[in-house]
């Protein structure tokens, strides 16, 4: 049988002992982890409405007025002052 003496077979000094930096790796690598998630899961939103950041006001008029959400007159009268 070995007698390893203190430390273990890895020795005193070893990353695997109390942690060490196997834990300080551990712990930024879950930092990492919850950075990424929140910025990934971050949304962008205007108003009510899901638009991507690149819709113009008049594709976002058409698309109100395709849903029903607007009727034809205030579809012509916000038409008319966005193109003037």
């Amino acid at each position: 049988m070995m007698n390893y003496g203190y430390g273990g077979p890895f020795g005193h000094y070893s990353i695997f002992s109390y942690g060490g930096i196997t834990m300080m790796i551990l712990f930024v690598a879950v930092i990492a982890l919850v950075v990424y998630l929140l910025v990934k899961n971050r949304s962008f939103t205007t108003g009510d409405h899901n638009f991507p950041p690149e819709a113009d006001a008049l594709n976002i008029l058409k698309q109100r007025f395709a849903a029903g959400e607007i009727d034809e007159a205030e579809f012509l009268k916000i038409k008319e002052k966005l193109l003037s």
